[in-house]
């Protein structure tokens, strides 16, 4: 009896200007494909694939919405500098206007300031990048700002920025001295309902978490009379709605209502897709006669 291939893993982030959401959607593992969602129109589009390990969580958006800045790697040391790297874009594709790569996966911290400044925490930049950015009115900063800084090594600086508080840190200890750490953030819906947002890093063999993860999210709403399990590891809140994902679907709830699917992203298979726009140049791994329509252009490993 085959084994039912598990359902994509989802992951949004918003724009914090514009009815726009960027959409990840994971699947295979090392297969992702980038979408954009109105959340007026609820209209989806379809957009690029990356064949890669994408690093979503420490995605950002310009606030208007017309650039990405996310962390990738393919984690062949075959590739050198692009065995991981953080890329610059345009939603909803991955080719690169700026490439910095990073060797260490620590390094790759990335941020917008607004929508023309940017911090990169790598220390290298590919050739041609910084000129396809000044045509795009964007620009780098040498050092992250200082009042943006964490409080903790999950109170990320953008999570606050956009709108969550963190309201809770405890240790448990049901499995042991100290079976898990757990981090618990909260973000206004509507009348009085809130979004609880809880990650818990298991550091004990009895406490991992669902699918074997040793990290992991969930949601709920909450009320003070009540609260709804929204059984998903990716949530947010919109204008007095929660969007959210469940099994390769994304869906929308106004609190008092029930939930109700925008798409279902399940059948999505891998496509090569290219950019409406010129990506960054690979001019130091080609060969001189090869160098003038070249493109960094990252749809697969093989092309790298």
């Amino acid at each position: 009896m085959t084994t039912p291939a598990p359902p994509p893993r989802i992951h949004a982030i918003l724009a914090r200007e514009a009815p726009l959401a960027v959409v990840f959607r994971r699947g295979p593992s090392k297969q992702v494909q980038m979408l954009t969602w109105d959340l007026e129109s609820n209209k989806i589009t379809q957009g690029q694939w990356l064949k890669h390990r994408a690093y979503t969580e420490g995605a950002d958006l310009t606030p208007d919405g017309r650039y990405l800045i996310y962390n990738a790697a393919t984690h062949d040391p075959n590739l050198g500098t692009a065995q991981s790297y953080v890329a610059i874009s345009k939603p909803p594709f991955f080719t690169a206007l700026a490439l910095y790569p990073t060797p260490d996966l620590d390094e790759g911290g990335a941020m917008f300031l607004d929508n023309h400044r940017f911090w990169v925490g790598a220390t290298r930049a590919v050739p041609g990048g910084e000129d396809l950015l000044k045509e795009h009115g964007l620009k780098r900063v040498p050092a992250f700002p200082q009042d943006m800084q964490g409080l903790s090594p999950v109170d990320t600086p953008w999570m606050r920025r956009d709108g969550w508080a963190l309201v809770d840190q405890r240790e448990e200890q049901e499995f042991g001295r100290l079976a898990a750490r757990v981090w618990v953030w909260e973000k206004p819906v509507s009348d009085g309902w809130l979004l609880q947002r809880t990650l818990t890093r298991g550091l004990c063999l009895r406490r991992a978490g669902p699918n074997g993860n040793w990290v992991w999210l969930s949601h709920e709403l909450h009320h003070p009379e009540s609260a709804i399990p929204l059984e998903t590891e990716w949530a947010d809140a919109w204008r007095g709605d929660v969007i959210f994902s469940r099994d390769g679907c994304l869906l929308r709830k106004t609190p008092d209502h029930p939930e109700r699917v925008v798409a279902d992203l399940t059948a999505n298979r891998f496509e090569a897709v290219n950019a409406p726009y010129e990506g960054l140049s690979r001019m130091d791994r080609v060969a001189p006669q090869e160098r003038s329509d070249t493109q960094w252009h990252p749809l697969d490993s093989e092309t790298l």
